[in-house]
């Protein structure tokens, strides 16, 4: 795992002549799903090290938190939500659906996700608009209950993998390295993940706004319970690339949906 990240620090940099030409617009949302996954300390030393890490390169307000209502872990650091406030920050939810009884049922994955929806709400004092699934898993009976629930985005697809939802089945195509973001039937907005970074040929140089989207876990930066210096290393210097490349902007995943709202409906 390790290696992959390396390589695709490796590849970030490689495209750093052809990253410097690009006339498009590219849009790039930081996102860090808030579980532990059994990991020891780690958000005693994984979450301080990304809240750090994006204060000393100036990116307070334009990271999106995938918070896990039911992470017993988070307990452990102290009140990680009223910092991410704080900062005016996005926080988003994040549930694992895969340990339902039945994933395939519409109303009982409507039911889990609005009570957590709700919970994060209470505590935040805000509406929550985007959405990622544990496991990256995707179905969809999970599609349509988001669509119950109010949510307007997702966040638990991959580049590569299967996609679009058309009633109860979903097509199996392959998401393009142009897909950066596109609607679903029922009106939610996918944003796609990319891991690690995506390769500057295998985009488009012009066009309309393009979104990067990647994912990190506090456990990430974490090994048998010490600190990994090795991804520390990397994510650190993954963000140093990124903000020397003119045409990006980082900003939050609610944003970046407004962004793509108003681009669409000007083409209309």
């Amino acid at each position: 795992r390790t290696m992959h990240h390396l390589s695709g620090a490796l590849q970030l940099a490689a495209g750093w002549p052809r990253w410097r030409k690009f006339e498009r617009k590219i849009y790039c949302c930081l996102t860090v799903d808030l579980d532990a996954h059994g990991h020891r300390n780690a958000f005693t030393k994984g979450l301080p090290f990304l809240l750090d890490l994006f204060s000393q390169k100036g990116l307070e307000g334009a990271i999106t938190w995938f918070y896990n209502c039911r992470e017993k872990e988070l307990g452990a650091w102290p009140a990680p939500l009223a910092e991410m406030q704080r900062r005016k920050d996005e926080v988003a939810l994040h549930c694992h659906l895969e340990e339902l009884h039945n994933v395939m049922c519409v109303k009982n994955i409507s039911t889990e996700i609005q009570k957590d929806k709700m919970a994060l709400e209470n505590i935040t004092g805000q509406a929550v608009s985007g959405f990622r699934s544990g496991q990256l898993l995707r179905t969809p009976q999970i599609f349509a209950a988001l669509n119950e629930c109010g949510l307007r985005y997702d966040s638990s697809c991959t580049f590569g993998r299967i996609f679009t939802v058309k009633g109860n089945t979903m097509d199996d195509r392959k998401i393009s390295a142009n897909d950066s973001a596109f609607p679903l039937d029922n009106g939610l907005l996918e944003f796609p993940i990319w891991e690690p970074f995506p390769q500057p040929r295998r985009i488009a140089p012009t066009g309309p706004p393009y979104f990067i989207t990647n994912l990190a876990h506090p456990f990430n930066f974490v090994c048998n319970g010490h600190e990994n210096k090795i991804i520390k290393h990397y994510y650190r210097t993954i963000i140093q690339i990124l903000q020397k490349i003119p045409a990006i902007e980082f900003t939050t995943l609610s944003s970046a949906c407004q962004i793509w709202n108003h681009q669409t409906s000007r083409q209309s």
